[in-house]
């Protein structure tokens, strides 16, 4: 559960199992729409328990060891030090569905400041809509 007892929406699993290939395809087409056009706004500390909630099934799923306090910490750090890079939130209406995280280095082979994208999470229930894409227009600065 995210802050507030708010639950993040799930897909269910059909009783025949997961779906695949062109089934998959078909259900992406049905699946719920973004309500409106995403929204990404900087985080702050008052988002920190929500991006924590979006963080754990991520790790699970890439098998990355997941440690709260350690992962608290960190994400807090790059939250107040905008030195370190941005945090983004990625909403539908008020609803949180995802984060971005762009750290910031300097590169000699650059010649500078350089940048990437450390982690992009998109809540299972929004992904195939092209949010992405929209997030990479915006660490991109477009």
């Amino acid at each position: 559960p995210l802050p507030g007892g708010r639950r993040l929406p799930s897909l269910q699993v059909p009783p025949d199992g997961p779906l695949r290939g062109r089934a998959l395809d078909a259900r992406a087409r049905t699946e719920p729409r973004l309500n409106v056009e995403p929204t990404f706004r900087l985080a702050g500390d008052a988002d920190v328990d929500t991006i924590l909630a979006f963080m754990r099934p991520f790790y699970e799923h890439d098998k990355v060891p997941f440690d709260e306090a350690l992962a608290r910490r960190a994400l807090a750090g790059i939250v107040r030090d905008r030195a370190l890079g941005r945090v983004w939130m990625i909403c539908d209406g008020a609803d949180p569905i995802g984060y971005v995280v762009l750290t910031l280095g300097y590169s000699l082979e650059y010649h500078g400041r350089d940048a990437f994208v450390d982690e992009l999470y998109i809540h299972e229930s929004r992904r195939r809509q092209g949010i992405g894409a929209k997030a990479k227009a915006v660490w991109a600065g477009k």
